[in-house]
């Protein structure tokens, strides 16, 4: 709300609703307010800046096409025309999902180097559904990593801090070997985020697939530990 500059509206619908209650629904949402509170920020996460987002917002009300000079993850600059649909933000990161003369595609805001908004409207495709592009577009392009771990009973807490309490049925249908071990599958972003994630568990948890990663884990783990042997063999030399 704060990014579309719509604080102070919300407060205001919030106001006239409330307004319109009787005393006993009045004291029932007032109830509810103070009991429960949705914090949408995630933690430590990086904000993106969006200097073109109120640009981009205009242009998405008012159905005005827009000029982007954009640059793609791969670093590359391209210039589309693009006919605005739609705002989509995910863990504080807004997306554009427009159209171009060849398919319907999202753009990362924080990506946009400059914007024009354009006097020439458009027509909304028939049928399109933001909420339905939105979901068939993350199972398509989101990237998605699975793992096949051994766990301890330690390593449990951190893993539900990561992914939540649903992990836990999981887990409770696993059955854990002789040593006490639970074997579990799980799907992170990429290579990278898992073995940052196992790296953190130390000796709490094994990779069984894939062999990649378990040889990504090892060779860092092996250089964490040359890295501290080296700097203690330097203490010693000095005392």
């Amino acid at each position: 709300m704060s990014d579309l500059d719509l604080h102070t509206t919300r407060e205001v619908a919030l106001a006239k609703v409330l307004s319109t209650l009787s005393e006993r629904d009045k004291r029932r949402a007032v109830e509810i307010q103070e009991r429960l509170h949705v914090d949408p920020t995630g933690w430590n996460f990086p904000v993106d800046q969006v200097p073109h987002l109120r640009a981009v917002q205009d242009a998405v009300w008012q159905n005005r096409r827009l000029s982007l000079v954009y640059r793609q993850e791969s670093g590359n600059i391209m210039t589309p025309l693009v006919s605005p649909l739609g705002l989509v933000v995910k863990a504080g990161i807004w997306y554009l999902v427009g159209a171009t003369h060849e398919t319907i595609r999202s753009f990362r805001i924080a990506r946009i180097q400059q914007v024009e908004v354009l006097l020439e409207t458009f027509n909304r495709p028939e049928g399109f559904h933001l909420a339905q592009y939105w979901a068939e577009w993350c199972a398509r392009f989101l990237p998605s990593y699975p793992v096949t771990l051994r766990i301890s009973r330690d390593a449990v807490p951190r893993l539900l801090q990561l992914f939540g309490e649903a992990l836990s049925d999981r887990l409770l249908r696993s059955e854990p070997d002789a040593s006490g071990w639970r074997t579990v599958s799980l799907v992170f972003e990429t290579m990278e985020t898992a073995r940052t994630a196992l790296l953190g568990l130390g000796p709490m948890a094994e990779v069984v697939e894939p062999r990649e990663l378990r040889a990504s884990v090892m060779e860092w783990a092996a250089g964490l530990l040359a890295c501290y042997s080296n700097e203690a063999q330097n203490q010693v030399d000095l005392n």
